[in-house]
């Protein structure tokens, strides 16, 4: 994603808690998308799940409008809320 940001104006690296988002939104607009697909397929690569349907990586790749976010798998807001709301009330 470093390599992308330094070589794409308008692109950044959003660092968050639990995923990383590479960001393409103020990028030209072709380039951004045309980068994003050969983006998420490096990532695929580097974690052996591409082509792989039964990969056992414990991430997901999401390309989205505009950003490509690499995030755990099981991470479910809506589980989480419920988990901590259960921890809560114990």
């Amino acid at each position: 994603m470093e390599m992308y940001s330094a070589n794409i104006d308008g692109t950044k690296i959003e660092v968050r808690k639990s995923t990383i988002i590479w960001n393409y939104k103020k990028s030209h607009e072709e380039h951004g998308e045309m980068f994003a697909k050969t983006l998420a397929d490096q990532i695929e690569h580097l974690l052996g799940t591409a082509g792989n349907k039964y990969n056992n990586a414990p991430v997901e790749i999401v390309c989205g409008n505009g950003y490509v976010e690499v995030k755990p798998k099981k991470l479910k807001k809506k589980k989480l809320i419920k988990r901590f709301l259960r921890e809560l009330h114990e």
